[in-house]
């Protein structure tokens, strides 16, 4: 009975190992560059939230690499040794691919299925899209993908570790434009990757789109300097929906600032900066709690009648966002009482904020000359 006990506690010991979090990533790392390749072999287009972690990634691991000796090389993938760079680990959530022509989509679906190391991928034709509908009006058709694939199964003694990839696939009307299909949320998701390379969109729907070859050539580098840092600006150059674009964009916000490493925005429609402690005291205007040297705090500025900067009441940044939130439950009752206006977030103040506005600034965020 011991001895069973013994075995069953090494056999534990010896599948936690193998299920480590380090080879888990290993596993999907290898996933992804196996789909990311079927995709481009098939004349596919990727874009989006994939092609920016992978510049990421790259850049960190080439950090990495050059301030590491061999020996070190074998911990790449310990996330707790060289804290720096741990952005060599960044893993996308999905892959966004699109392609010109149905055929292209189903061949690349059906190369997917042949994947020998996927246990099981079928199309959800239940899912309901993560795409806004002022993208999805530019698309054809969207097939979402969904892949399973178990790692460390051991037959009679373990199934393995469930491990599920998404891939969207998507096919637009206009079989000229590329993605995003003038609809750009962020710069830093406006990358392509086809068969020949990553470059920056030429359908992003910003002014850059207007630029010659020559001030892509300068801005672009720009942009992913400011990637590499974690740095972006919002576009929301979305052409319908615009009742709702403030709270499409108040959810991007939030989800790129809530990542591991949070992004920080560079052009919102408020001002965002770390706290500096004055003479005098000062508290949250929503919970009234002091604020501390290097909080996050939030606070909204107008021009007064003689065109002077004035700032509002400092609030916590944290409290903020969710004051602004809660004013997402009002939208129903906007939409009744006002059908053509565009909603807009309100701050304590009642100061209004909204990112209609947040894509001219694209203009003057990179200097073109060099």
């Amino acid at each position: 009975m011991i001895d069973n006990i013994i075995f069953f506690i090494r056999c534990k010991m010896t599948f936690a190992k193998r299920f480590s979090k380090e080879k888990i990533l290993q596993c999907k790392r290898l996933a992804f560059e196996k789909l990311k390749n079927t995709g481009i072999e098939h004349n596919g287009t990727i874009f989006g939230g994939f092609v920016r972690d992978e510049y990421i990634s790259e850049y960190y691991t080439d950090k990495y690499k050059r301030e590491n000796s061999n020996e070190h090389f074998k911990r790449y993938w310990d996330e707790k040794h060289s804290p720096e760079t741990s952005s060599r680990l960044l893993m996308p959530r999905d892959i966004d691919i699109s392609f010109k022509t149905h055929e292209e989509a189903h061949a690349f679906i059906e190369a997917v299925k042949c994947i020998p190391e996927f246990s099981k991928v079928w199309v959800n034709t239940q899912n309901t899209s993560d795409y806004p509908r002022s993208i999805q009006s530019s698309l054809e058709s969207i097939q979402h993908v969904c892949i399973d694939m178990h790692f460390g199964r051991e037959p009679f003694l373990h199934r393995g570790r469930l491990i599920k990839i998404t891939i969207d696939v998507v096919v637009p009307f206009n079989k000229i434009l590329e993605p995003p299909f003038g609809n750009l949320d962020m710069l830093c998701n406006g990358f392509i990757m086809t068969k020949e390379g990553k470059r920056f969109s030429k359908n992003t729907g910003t002014i850059i789109d207007m630029y010659s070859d020559y001030e892509r050539a300068v801005v672009t580098p720009q942009i992913l300097r400011d990637m590499l840092n974690f740095k972006t600006y919002i576009c929301m150059t979305n052409k319908f929906e615009k009742q709702t674009l403030n709270i499409s964009a108040f959810n991007r916000v939030v989800k790129m600032t809530n990542k591991n490493t949070p992004w920080t925005i560079l052009n919102m429609p408020y001002t965002c900066e770390k706290y500096t402690s004055c003479e005098s005291e000062e508290e949250c205007c929503i919970c009234s709690d002091g604020l501390k040297n290097d909080e996050e705090i939030a606070y909204t500025s107008i021009q007064n009648e003689k065109l002077e900067k004035v700032t509002s009441a400092k609030m916590h940044n944290r409290c903020f966002m969710r004051y602004l939130r809660h004013q997402i439950h009002d939208y129903e009752d906007f939409k009744e009482e006002h059908p053509n206006k565009v909603y807009c977030f309100k701050c304590p103040m009642r100061n209004s904020i909204t990112f209609t506005r947040c894509k001219l600034d694209i203009q003057f965020a990179y200097n073109t000359e060099l």
